[in-house]
């Protein structure tokens, strides 16, 4: 039986005991109890997480945020959300659901023992220590045997049926407006005076956010090459959400590629692409422990700091 399951029979064997006529009796109120459900217990690398925390208190106690770390081996924790309380007359259920990415090699891991904070309404505080859950990290070569080569991207879809003149005159008539849109812009942002250095309070541009996180993860990259991989992976799909406003902190590689390029990075596209599998050849077999991995690693960050600079907007069109 799941976890979430032995956690709901409680509240199942109520509803149970009352007559096919009669309104579920209110029940004495829940022990407060709860459990860490990560399902399903065999993972693949890659593959994306949901971890849930679930606890179950009486009415109106409040359970204070969990802390968690950024990383638990083998999982990279990318996002946390608390979900609205569900109400079931004496018991309360609150959940802190968690989306993780697994980056580490296969084998057995364990998401560790949670402590949770627990407020009761007069304010008397306690804490529950929730069970450490197992998990396992499989390896997902033998479902393609004797692939040596990463996949490429996917094919388009078939076009649709009906000819291609109309949408093709649609296109161009499209081409035509955005070229005449970009003159116009062009034409007033010659006229706005440059500005300067970011003032205090204003957001830093993509492009300085980005040669700064990587010049972080190549300072970091003796101590810890680990994490220098894995904030250069970050900066760069940070940096592309910010130029062109495409979302890719969460995909795998290989989703990215298998998405049309961005206009404002097209040309640079696959450059892109090819850092990130580089990246990732670093990340996920977890080794960096002989130098010449080191220092294929640094090659790489410091190709992810050229790209950076070579993709940043002309002077006149910052």
């Amino acid at each position: 039986m799941s976890v979430a399951r032995r956690l709901a029979v409680p509240l199942g064997l109520a509803v149970l005991a009352c007559g096919p006529g009669d309104e579920p009796a209110p029940g004495p109120p829940a022990a407060i109890h709860g459990a860490v459900i990560l399902e399903p217990s065999t993972l693949g690398v890659g593959d994306l997480v949901t971890v849930e925390i679930t606890v179950v208190t009486p009415p109106e106690h409040r359970v204070r945020p969990i802390e968690l770390p950024e990383r638990i081996p083998p999982l990279w924790l990318l996002d946390a959300e608390r979900l609205p309380i569900e109400r079931h007359g004496e018991r309360w259920t609150h959940v802190t659901r968690i989306r993780a990415r697994v980056q580490e090699a296969p084998g057995d891991y364990v998401w560790p023992a949670q402590t949770v904070a627990i407020e009761a309404p007069e304010g008397a505080a306690q804490t529950l220590v929730l069970e450490a859950q197992p998990f396992t990290v499989a390896s997902v070569s033998a479902e393609w045997p004797g692939r040596q080569e990463p996949f490429g991207l996917r094919a388009p879809a078939a076009p649709a049926r009906g000819g291609v003149i109309g949408p093709a005159l649609l296109g161009s008539a499209a081409t035509l407006l955005l070229l005449g849109g970009l003159r116009l812009v062009r034409r007033l942002r010659r006229r706005e005076p440059r500005r300067g250095p970011a003032a205090a309070g204003e957001v830093e541009p993509a492009w300085t956010a980005a040669d700064a996180a990587l010049g972080a993860a190549l300072s970091q990259l003796d101590s810890d090459p680990r994490a220098a991989a894995d904030d250069a992976a970050f900066a760069l799909r940070r940096y592309v959400h910010r130029r062109v406003q495409r979302p890719i902190e969460s995909l795998t590689t290989e989703e990215i590629a298998a998405q049309r390029a961005p206009g404002r990075l097209r040309s640079r596209w696959p450059e892109l692409i090819d850092l990130l599998r580089r990246l990732d050849g670093v990340r996920f077999p977890g080794g960096l422990d002989r130098p010449e991995e080191r220092e294929t690693l640094r090659a790489t960050l410091e190709d992810a700091r050229r790209f950076v600079s070579d993709s940043t907007p002309p002077r006149e069109l910052r």
